[in-house]
């Protein structure tokens, strides 16, 4: 894909994202330091593209999902929404305008117990998206809820029930019914699927695919399931203690990594031919605090490959082939063992669960 090409199918773009949280002690809360959640994110989301945000448990991908969805609000950098050939700075929005901006991105969460209100029958879940954003009210609100539990996989008779009366995927289903209510073109989904039984993770990863075809969506698709992005996405962000450390097409990304904290990952992977070797990769020591990154590259306390000039330099994001970028000094001179890609493809959803 040429440069102008990609610029032509931007939705959105990330610039510099930071989000650091403050560190409180005392009587008085004095702020005696700062977690960095998220240091200096940035990459783009194409139009009908699927981008997996992948990484560790702590790495910062929930919190830029939350900032890109209007959720947090950054410390520094930019998120710019591409509508109807405008670009929308989104922390910089009257209030009309965020209105507006939420209308073209939503969030699905992650816990699907959590994410809805047990008080609420489903009507009202999913209805209240379409009174707040759409004005409707009376029959042709409860018609298009209705249609809504139907185009996920759900009966339309189920509007009168509360949550507790559905298990874990139906209830994500609903949680989808309810993000798809406004009619959105980016959505977040916050690992939708990690909460849930093997089985029903696929329906619900072939229920995306179809929505994404049907409804013409963009996904930024948050997991730290290699297996699952490998599924669905078409391009990867590997992300590291808030930070991108390499990003690129799922498939050059999965057969060529280049970057040791992606190969790692990519070795935990399942083997799936029984007689294969494993050859896992063991990164050694913990993931380092937030609250006090190590100095040059964030990754050179685990790294196999570290030099010292790892420990002192701190690697920018550059880009080694088309479209495919990494954050490490020895980049081009490490080869790295990647793992057969083998995407899921654009398959039609599974009955309901």
């Amino acid at each position: 894909m040429s440069q102008a090409d990609g610029e032509t199918r931007r939705l959105l773009s990330v610039e510099g994202l930071k989000k650091h949280f403050p560190i409180e002690k005392g009587l008085l809360r004095r702020t005696v330091g700062q977690v960095r959640a998220v240091d200096g994110v940035s990459f783009t989301v194409r139009k009908g593209e699927t981008l997996g945000l992948v990484g560790e448990s702590g790495c910062g991908k929930t919190t830029t999902g939350r900032m890109i969805a209007g959720l947090y609000e950054p410390t520094a950098g930019r998120v710019l929404f591409h509508a109807d050939g405008e670009d929308m700075d989104v922390w910089s929005l009257t209030h009309l305008e965020m209105l507006e901006f939420r209308r073209g991105v939503q969030i699905v969460f992650q816990d699907p117990f959590s994410s809805l209100n047990p008080w609420m029958r489903v009507t009202e879940i999913v209805g209240e998206p379409l009174i707040v954003q759409r004005g409707m009210k009376g029959k042709e609100l409860r018609r298009e809820v209705g249609r809504l539990l139907e185009v996920v996989g759900l009966r339309s008779q189920y509007a009168g029930r509360f949550p507790h009366e559905f298990s874990g995927g139906q209830r994500q289903r609903i949680g989808i019914a309810r993000a798809l209510a406004p009619g959105p073109r980016l959505v977040v989904a916050d690992e939708p699927v990690s909460a849930l039984d093997v089985s029903v993770q696929a329906q619900i990863l072939n229920l995306l695919i179809d929505l994404q075809v049907r409804f013409e969506l963009s996904y930024l698709f948050i997991a730290h399931d290699l297996s699952v992005v490998r599924y669905i996405s078409d391009r990867v962000a590997v992300m590291y203690l808030g930070k991108i450390v390499e990003t690129g097409e799922a498939e050059d990304v999965f057969r060529h990594p280049r970057h040791p904290y992606t190969e790692a990952l990519l070795s935990a992977l399942p083997e799936m031919d029984p007689t294969a070797e494993e050859d896992r990769i063991v990164l050694r020591g913990d993931v380092p605090s937030p609250a006090n990154p190590p100095p040059g590259c964030p990754f050179h306390p685990r790294c196999l490959y570290a030099e010292d000039r790892c420990k002192a330099d701190p690697p920018e994001l550059v880009e080694l082939g088309p479209g495919h970028a990494t954050a490490c000094l020895r980049a081009r001179e490490l080869e790295l063992q990647g793992r057969p890609f083998a995407a899921g493809g654009h398959e039609p959803p599974q009955p309901g669960d």
